[in-house]
């Protein structure tokens, strides 16, 4: 009966789960244009589909960062070429792509999650792992938009997953070329995201543990060699933005990170405590491996794959930590942990299934299906929400997927974290409405809105586009390094039409340097931005004008 029980809320889980996926699906067709956190990566994957520089100096004009490893821009600007997708286009089927790879990640998950089974309890636990899995990567109570960003993490990791999976089959068949091969495509993680490193030590962590000395040194020759050879080639350009840049903003929060943890493991409670217990397993089993050798136990493949999780949760915590701690971190850089802490949740439960009817076991499982239940509630709050308010939802709470500490206090405020809409109906009109008015505008244009300045809007489609990282320039400013890179492009004229707020303080900059006030478009004027042009000749004659009357 606890079984069924288990099974059902899982089930009705991941039903939540797909149903809010669809709407938020729907909603980037319909507003993902006009909608982005992700400009950054849209700009560079732009660039390589129109043959230009991925990789620029962000402390110089046109002051783009590119913060990712290169393999991830290059294989979305290849997919979205093969599907003609360009433009605006990029934002759209880009964050598809990212879904794709999340469905490829969970596929691996459930192989990977069955090989962590030893044969006697193995038997009949597919649709447990297929349901645990499809949590990992789509459920909203985790990785929530991430699936439908533009981002390295997901397809990283997924690369990182196939390794692991090979890595278990070479090793279990004695394949050296096997090991090759995991090298590679854990290579191939970090050749998309440079910080996702976890599996792979947790991997070479299993090998020096269980004394595999020659698959270790195979495993790391075959990502450290690529890895260095992609640094000496890249040159220093690459080099400063993947290396250098990140460390430039040198500001760590350990409140920060404890929020990011306290969001993921109170929504995923299941996972972290299962896990716990597993680990806590695990230890004794590392000690006899560490003694006997791996090849000593009774099922090699299970225990390997155990052995790789239990390294990559301990290795993981820190590192995720110290991730999280920095400015701007969000809690995808757990995702090679959460993966982890999955599979030793999941050799957990498929334990529980086989072990007998003893009053500890039944306690046990009725646990395990509280913990369930409670998984079920965040996605089931999130429809609940959404079908009494519908779309009026937006822009009354918290981004989907902000539950942290502070959330029963903003839900006594009105707030509520449960949409899952990119806009509104009326906020899609009016950004078309904007989007419409600013085609009108004399290109280049400046407004202070990362969707709006990317180049098929602020520059008609021509290279360069300005479309700085914020974070880096904050702290590269206070570092000393570079000027305030608006500052120095207005006075320069680089732009032909700058739209500001009153209070920005680069009004001031655009007014001294040349820059007129004209009348703005009526949407444009209605969220409160001014217009200023930049005529090259009225400007001149200005001028003329100036020293004529004994101005400077």
């Amino acid at each position: 009966m606890v079984k069924k029980l288990l099974y059902l809320l899982l089930g009705l889980n991941c039903l939540a789960c797909a149903w809010i996926l669809a709407v938020r699906c729907s909603s980037n067709l319909d507003a993902g244009a006009f909608y982005s956190w992700e400009s950054l990566m849209a700009y560079s994957i732009w660039k390589i589909q129109n043959h230009l520089p991925l990789y620029e100096w962000p402390q110089r004009e046109p002051f783009a960062l590119t913060l990712y490893n290169y393999l991830f821009y290059e294989l979305y600007a290849y997919l979205l070429n093969r599907l003609g997708v360009s433009g605006a286009g990029i934002l759209l089927a880009g964050r598809m792509l990212t879904l794709l790879f999340a469905c490829l990640g969970a596929g691996v998950l459930t192989s990977i999650m069955r090989e962590a089974c030893p044969e006697q309890t193995r038997k009949g636990t597919m649709p447990l792992a297929v349901m645990l899995a499809s949590l990992t990567w789509l459920s909203t109570s985790y990785l929530g938009w991430h699936a439908l960003t533009l981002r390295p993490d997901v397809a990283a990791v997924a690369t990182a997953c196939i390794g692991t999976l090979i890595l278990v089959h070479g090793v279990a068949k004695h394949s050296l070329a096997l090991v090759a091969l995991s090298g590679l495509f854990f290579y191939g993680c970090w050749a998309q995201k440079q910080s996702a490193v976890t599996l792979f030590l947790g991997a070479c962590l299993c090998l020096l543990i269980s004394r595999k000395f020659r698959s270790l040194v195979v495993l790391a020759s075959f990502f450290a060699i690529p890895v260095l050879v992609t640094l000496w080639v890249g040159g220093d350009q690459y080099r400063y933005n993947i290396l250098i840049a990140p460390r430039i903003v040198g500001s760590f929060s350990l409140k920060a990170a404890v929020s990011e943890w306290g969001k993921v493991i109170m929504l995923n409670l299941l996972v972290w405590v299962l896990a716990a217990v597993s680990l806590g397993k695990q230890v004794r089993k590392l000690v006899v491996i560490w003694i006997n050798g791996l090849h000593e136990t009774d099922d090699v493949s299970s225990a390997l794959t155990q052995c790789v999780m239990a390294c990559t949760f301990v290795v993981g915590l820190p590192i995720a930590t110290l991730l999280l701690s920095k400015e701007g971190a969000g809690k995808n850089h757990l995702l090679e942990v959460f993966v982890a802490a999955s599979v030793l949740a999941f050799s957990q439960l498929a334990h529980l299934r086989v072990l007998g009817s003893k009053q500890a076991t039944q306690l046990a499982r009725f646990a395990v299906s509280v913990l369930a239940f409670l998984w079920l509630a965040y996605p089931a709050l999130q429809m609940a929400y959404l079908l009494i308010f519908g779309s009026a939802s937006y822009g009354r709470g918290l981004a989907t997927g902000q539950f942290g500490l502070n959330s029963l206090a903003q839900l006594k405020e009105g707030k509520t974290p449960w949409h899952v809409q990119l806009a509104s109906n009326e906020q899609l009109v009016e950004r078309k409405a904007v989007a419409s008015e600013l085609a009108s505008l004399p290109k280049p244009l400046f407004i202070r809105d990362e969707v709006f300045l990317l180049p098929w809007y602020a520059t008609g489609g021509r290279y360069p586009a300005y479309n700085p990282d914020p974070i880096y320039e904050e702290a590269a400013v206070r570092k000393g390094i570079m000027m305030r890179s608006l500052q120095q492009l207005l006075r320069q004229h680089r732009f032909a039409s700058v739209i500001l707020q009153t209070e920005d303080a680069a009004l001031k900059d655009a007014l001294t340097s040349d820059y007129r006030e004209v009348p703005a478009p009526p949407k444009i004027r209605e969220r409160g931005f001014r217009l200023l042009v930049y005529n090259p000749d009225t400007s001149t004659a200005n001028r003329r004008n100036d020293g004529k009357s004994g101005r400077l």
